[in-house]
C-alpha cells in the first residue's frame, strides 16, 4: 500500500463509500476522513423539495469539504483514506444549480481547489440504481427518503463526467459492485485490496471482480 498515501473512495449516494473506508481502516489503520454532511442546515429542505436555498446548500458543502481537507492535511501528510473527493462539489452543484448560479459557484470552487492536495489514488464504486436505492432505504436516513431514481441517474451521469475530468490527475480504479457484497463477504473485500498493491498509471482502470 506504500504507493498510495492518500486514497479517496467515490461513487453514487448509498453505494458503500463509508463502509469501504471503515473496512479499509480495520486492515491498515489509515487516518479516516468522512464527509461532514449531517450539519448542513439546508440539506433536509432540499430533499423535501424546497429549492429556495440550493446555492446556500452547495456552498456550505463546498466550504465544509475544504475545511475538512485543509485541516487534515495541515496535520497529516500520509496514510489517509477519505470517503469524498473535493471535486464532487462541482458534480452536485452542476446538477442542482441554475446555469448562472453554477457559473458563480465554479469561480469560488476554483479558488479553493488550487489549495487542495490531489489524492494518489481514487477507488470508484459503481452499482445499478436498484441496488443503490435499496441500500439507501436500508440505512434509513430521514432526509434521504425522497431521493428519486431520476436524481440518482443524474448523479451517475455526473460521476461519468467527473471521472473524465479527473483521469489525467491520478489513477482511478473502478469496481462494479452491483452483484457483489464486499461489506459482509470478507473474501471479496480482500480481493479488492490485492489490486491496491499494484502500481497504476494515471487514468481510468476498470477492474472485474
Amino acid at each position: 500500500m506504500e504507493n498510495y498515501q492518500y486514497i479517496v473512495v467515490e461513487g453514487n449516494i448509498g453505494v458503500g463509500k463509508t463502509s469501504f473506508v471503515d473496512l479499509f481502516y480495520k486492515e491498515f489503520k489509515y487516518h479516516k476522513l468522512y464527509e461532514n454532511f449531517k450539519n448542513n442546515p439546508f440539506l433536509a429542505d432540499f430533499y423535501n423539495d424546497d429549492k429556495s436555498n440550493i446555492f446556500q446548500m452547495e456552498s456550505y458543502f463546498l466550504v465544509e469539504r475544504y475545511k475538512q481537507l485543509i485541516n487534515l492535511h495541515n496535520k497529516i501528510n500520509n496514510n489517509i483514506i477519505s470517503d469524498f473527493l473535493f471535486s464532487k462539489s462541482l458534480l452536485f452543484a452542476e446538477i442542482n444549480l441554475s446555469k448562472s448560479e453554477f457559473k458563480l459557484f465554479k469561480v469560488i470552487f476554483d479558488q479553493f481547489d488550487r489549495l487542495i492536495k490531489e489524492p494518489d489514488l481514487m477507488i470508484f464504486l459503481s452499482s445499478d440504481i436498484n441496488k443503490i436505492s435499496k441500500q439507501i432505504r436500508q440505512r434509513d436516513r430521514f432526509f434521504e427518503k425522497k431521493i428519486s431514481r431520476q436524481y440518482l441517474e443524474k448523479v451517475n451521469i455526473g460521476y461519468e463526467k467527473l471521472l473524465e475530468l479527473e483521469k489525467n490527475k491520478f489513477p482511478i480504479l473502478c469496481f462494479d459492485v452491483t452483484n457483489i457484497d464486499f461489506i459482509d463477504q470478507k473474501p471479496i473485500f480482500k480481493k479488492i485490496l490485492t489490486y491496491l498493491n499494484k502500481s497504476y498509471s494515471k487514468g481510468i482502470h476498470n477492474i472485474s471482480l
